[in-house]
């Protein structure tokens, strides 16, 4: 059974680059078991998706789409991946 906390990661504010390694830390804490998956634009500077390689309970998709208002839907697309079966 594969679950799954989704997030849509892109541009190069550091809240949210920040936030996600947090989030990434606080996942292996309070939800074993999770996978944290990031869909990650291509505006993400390399030294964050570089500190998210290091958790081992993160994977990365890389989105190659234009990281407009809609970047923030890319976080969904888990629901439609067959071998997840938990979403958050």
């Amino acid at each position: 059974m594969k679950q799954v906390i989704s997030y849509s990661l892109y541009g190069q504010q550091p809240r949210f680059l920040i936030g996600a390694v947090k989030n990434a830390q606080l996942a292996q804490r309070f939800f074993p078991g999770f996978t944290v998956r990031y869909y990650v634009g291509n505006s993400v500077p390399t030294w964050v998706r570089q500190t998210l390689d290091l958790f081992p309970n993160v994977e990365q998709i890389l989105v190659d789409l234009p990281e407009n208002n809609l970047a923030r839907m890319w976080r969904f697309k888990a629901i439609c991946d067959p071998e997840v079966d938990v979403v958050l």
